[in-house]
C-alpha cells in the first residue's frame, strides 16, 4: 500500500512539471495601420480574420422614458385592447442588443407619443407571450395593429429602419410626419 502511495505522488509530481512546461499562449498579433498610419482596431472590418464586427446603432437620446413595461398579468389591457398600434419591444435584461437599442426604442416612443404605444417585453419573465409571437431570439419586435401582428423584426436596428417598420401604421397625418422628420 505504501508503494502505490508513493507511485501516486510521483505521477502526480511529474504531471504538475509537465503541465508548467506547456507552451506559452501565443502573443497577440500586432495592430494593423491604415494608410494614414492610424491604428485599425481589433473590430474593425478592415482587420482581417477580427471575427465579428458589431454592428449595434448608437443613438445619444436622453429623453424622458415613455416605454411602459408589460407582463403576462397586464397584457391584455396594455396591448391587446388599445386603439392606437402598439410595438412591443421583446427584450432580456442581460443582453447587451437590447441594451443598446433601448434608447433608440425610448426615442421613437416619444416621436410617436400619441399614435404609438410602445411597450417592452422579458422574455425570460413572460414566456407564454414570446412564444405566442414565436420570439427566439433578442431583440425582437412586432407590430400589433388594429389586431394584426407584423413581425418578429429581429436584431438590432437603426432607429431609422425601425421606424419605416412602424411609420405606415400611424394615424397621424401625412404632413406631420413629413415635416417632424424634415
Amino acid at each position: 500500500m505504501k508503494d502505490a502511495i508513493i507511485v501516486f505522488i510521483i505521477v502526480l509530481v511529474v504531471g504538475s512539471i509537465i503541465n508548467s512546461i506547456q507552451a506559452p499562449p501565443p502573443p497577440a498579433p500586432a495592430p494593423q495601420t491604415q494608410d494614414n498610419g492610424q491604428e485599425v482596431p481589433p473590430n474593425s472590418s478592415q482587420n482581417q480574420g477580427a471575427g465579428p464586427v458589431s454592428t449595434l446603432p448608437e443613438s445619444t437620446y436622453k429623453g424622458p422614458d415613455k416605454i411602459a413595461s408589460v407582463s403576462e398579468s397586464n397584457f391584455q389591457s396594455e396591448v391587446l385592447e388599445q386603439k392606437e398600434p402598439v410595438l412591443i419591444d421583446f427584450i432580456h435584461d442581460n443582453s447587451v442588443p437590447c441594451t443598446k437599442m433601448r434608447p433608440i426604442v425610448n426615442e421613437l416612443a416619444n416621436k410617436y407619443n400619441g399614435a404609438l404605444k410602445v411597450v417592452q417585453i422579458d422574455i425570460m419573465d413572460n414566456p407564454s407571450i414570446a412564444n405566442k409571437y414565436d420570439i427566439s431570439a433578442v431583440p425582437a419586435f412586432v407590430l400589433l395593429d388594429g389586431g394584426q401582428s407584423e413581425g418578429p423584426f429581429v436584431g438590432a436596428m437603426s432607429k431609422d429602419r425601425l421606424a419605416r417598420i412602424v411609420r405606415p401604421h400611424l394615424k397621424v397625418t401625412q404632413a406631420k410626419t413629413a415635416a417632424s422628420e424634415g
